[in-house]
């Protein structure tokens, strides 16, 4: 079965890279492209805001909207689904990725993103909005001085990666000790640390 996904542009956090977040717009179809910024990991009032102005003054985008997502509830509205489903990119904003999951899983805005990026729509994220990607999420918990299995809190993600597990900030706060005792565990998964 060959089924048509869309592309990741995931950043590990700090400074957004010029040319990723390019890419991103580019891979979206360009600057007049629908795009959604998911400001949920955020616990700052202004961090949809922030995302609006990025992509229109920095990248020439005219069609962008954040999507003002903190609980599940809000997650429920069909207005919101429909903008998501019809955006040709998705951005996840930065913060605690738990915020993102819990959120987004299982309500009619986290199917609207699922369907749009197997339609081919891009999906892009910074720190907490690359570790919320893959099917196992690492949450920041756990016992990071060590190496070994059990060792890292996981929970279910938003699965947009399968067959690997993704870390942020990876050389930045040393996460090399967390992402290997996840491997420990799961040796199935390829462990990808994106700085």
């Amino acid at each position: 079965e060959n089924v048509t996904r869309g592309h990741l542009v995931l950043v590990g956090g700090g400074d957004k890279p010029p040319e990723a977040m390019r890419k991103f717009v580019e891979l979206a179809g360009g600057p007049q492209a629908p795009i959604v910024a998911i400001p949920t990991a955020s616990s700052e009032a202004d961090t949809g805001d922030y995302y609006v102005k990025l992509f229109t003054t920095e990248h020439g985008c005219t069609d962008v909207v954040a999507l003002p997502i903190t609980t599940r509830e809000d997650a429920m509205r069909p207005d919101l689904a429909e903008l998501a489903l019809k955006a040709k990119g998705i951005f996840f904003a930065g913060g605690d990725q738990s915020r993102i999951t819990q959120a987004l899983l299982d309500t009619p805005v986290g199917a609207a993103i699922a369907e749009a990026h197997a339609r081919g729509a891009v999906v892009g994220g910074t720190s907490a909005g690359l570790a919320c990607q893959s099917a196992r999420m690492i949450t920041g918990e756990g016992d990071f001085t060590v190496i070994r299995a059990n060792a890292v809190e996981l929970k279910l993600g938003l699965g947009f990666i399968d067959r690997a597990i993704v870390d942020q900030h990876f050389i930045a706060r040393q996460r090399s000790n967390r992402l290997l005792s996840v491997i420990l565990e799961h040796p199935e998964l390829l462990g990808v640390g994106v700085d």
